[in-house]
């Protein structure tokens, strides 16, 4: 099974699940399945650049190929 590396924003006791013209939303870090809510960011470079808006930090998933619904992941290390 291949690997590949997401990343999410880790935002004091949540995680950010994104944005548009008038709010910000997140999900709180204990509720079941928080991570699989989470934004998740292809790209570094753009995780970088939302985290520096929202004073976040970045978290790097390796996330299985196979896991269609995202619950699989395991949570590596701040970035």
């Amino acid at each position: 099974m291949t690997l590949e590396n997401v990343f999410i924003i880790k935002i004091g006791n949540g995680f950010f699940s994104g944005y548009d013209d008038n709010k910000v939303t997140f999900v709180l870090d204990n509720q079941p399945g928080a991570m699989s809510l989470a934004k998740r960011y292809d790209s570094l470079n753009k995780a970088k650049e939302d985290a520096t808006i929202f004073n976040g930090k970045i978290v790097r998933i390796e996330k299985g190929e196979n896991h269609a619904n995202n619950r699989n992941w395991r949570y590596s290390e701040f970035v």
